[in-house]
């Protein structure tokens, strides 16, 4: 088994400056085993398998990272969203990287419906994540108080995480 690197733990992150996590709310980015294509999540809907031009999940969702940090968040977010399309294994870290790609490229839009998803997330830490990075999202955008509210709910529900200490930081920071 791979041992993955960790996200620093005094990590500050803004939207200018996401930094390039290798962890994902304590979620291991690393995939020990080539995955079963993803199906359809529709009622319905047959199995799907990928695409014979799709590399095995490892090796895509490598891919994404390594675009992440050569600062090429067009090609992360290709890698990421087509780890999406054809596999279920660890989805929930790699919509959260889908994310911090799509903030970083300043597509505050796309990154607010992936971290929407994170919500219902059975990871705590990636719940208390979504929430801490759409009022990051909503600060960017001016509107404040919605902000202020994702970030009081991090505090509150979430209070031992990394996300609620950051969501501390930006609230003393924006409060009077």
């Amino acid at each position: 088994v791979a041992t993955a690197n960790r996200i620093p733990q005094n990590r500050n992150i803004s939207i200018e400056s996401v930094p390039p996590p290798d962890s994902v709310g304590g979620v291991d980015t690393e995939v020990e085993e080539v995955g079963s294509p993803k199906s359809s999540m529709r009622a319905g809907a047959t199995a799907t398998q990928p695409s014979a031009d799709l590399p095995d999940p490892k090796t895509l969702k490598q891919r994404g990272i390594d675009a992440y940090h050569a600062h090429d968040f067009d090609a992360a977010v290709t890698a990421f969203r087509d780890y999406l399309s054809a596999y279920t294994e660890e989805e929930d870290a790699v919509r959260a990287w889908l994310g911090y790609a799509l903030m970083q490229d300043r597509r505050y839009g796309e990154a607010s419906k992936e971290f929407t998803t994170l919500l219902n997330s059975a990871n705590p830490e990636l719940r208390a994540d979504a929430h801490y990075y759409l009022g990051s999202i909503y600060d960017k955008q001016g509107n404040f108080e919605a902000a202020k509210v994702r970030w009081e709910q991090v505090v509150e529900n979430y209070p031992n995480t990394k996300a609620a200490e950051k969501a501390r930081k930006s609230l003393s920071q924006t409060s009077p």
